[in-house]
Order: structure tokens, then sequence, then C-alpha cells
């Protein structure tokens, strides 16, 4: 049970992090009629919107994917919520706790995966024993119940 609230939080903080609904000032300035000297770019990644998806990622591919956030994709033009390049930096300083929890995760899991195979090994024949024991219990019941 605690396993699946831990998911549910990670999962919850992921999504509150999601960065698509921020408006740009420059939306604002050219609504008002203002004239704007620059173009301003949009981006649309998934590593933007998903930083513990992203840090569970990195570290499931054992540091293959990139980890130091540089190069994101650009949003097309008809494409939908956009966050804008001014505010990528505080997206990017605002969630690197959940990024750190994904990193965290996944570290954790590789950690799970290896303990559990040296005490497999190391415990193969406490492991056998425990069976071979209740099978002879097993066998102890179907004979007291013949006669």
């Amino acid at each position: 049970m605690y396993r699946f609230w831990l998911i549910v939080t990670l999962l919850l903080m992921t999504l509150h992090v999601n960065a698509s609904q921020t408006e740009s000032i420059d939306d604002a300035k050219e609504a008002s009629g203002e004239l704007v000297a620059y173009h301003t770019i949009y981006y649309k990644d998934w590593r933007l919107d998903r930083p513990f998806l992203h840090g569970l990622s990195v570290s499931l591919s054992l540091g293959l994917l990139e980890s130091q956030r540089s190069n994101w994709q650009e949003a097309g033009p008809l494409e939908p919520s956009g966050v804008p390049s001014g505010m990528v930096e505080y997206i990017v300083k605002h969630s690197k706790v959940a990024f750190i929890m994904g990193i965290t995760v996944g570290v954790i899991f590789y950690l799970y995966i290896a303990l559990s195979i040296f005490y497999r090994i190391r415990n193969k024949e406490l492991h056998a024993r425990f069976h071979f024991l209740r099978l002879l219990d097993q066998d102890d019941v179907y004979r007291k119940s013949l006669n």
C-alpha cells in the first residue's frame, strides 16, 4: 500500500510542475498594441513538462539520455501552450527537486534489483531448504490423513 501512495504522490508532483499554462509577457504586450522588437521562441518539450519522468528516464538509461537540459525542442507554429523562452530558466530552476527525485527512484530501482539478485544467490540453499521443509510438512499431513 505504501508503494502505491508513493507512486501516486510522485506522479501528482510531475503533473503539478506542468509548465504549459504560463503566459508570455510578449503576448500581453502584443494584445495591448505595443510593438515587440524581438521574436519570442516557444518550446514544447516533454522534459520541461515532466521533470520527474525525465529524471527517471535518465537514471534508467544509465545516463545515456541527456541529463543536462540544454537543447529544447521548439514548438511548431500551430502547437498550443508552448513555453516562452524567458520562462525556461525559471521552470528548470523550480523543477530540479522533481528531476532529482526521478533520478533517486531509478537508482533505488536498480539497487532493489541488485540486492534481490544478491540475496537470491547467497541464500539459494536456505530458500531450497525452506521449500523442502514445507513440502515435508504437507507430506506428513497427507500421511496422517491416510491412517
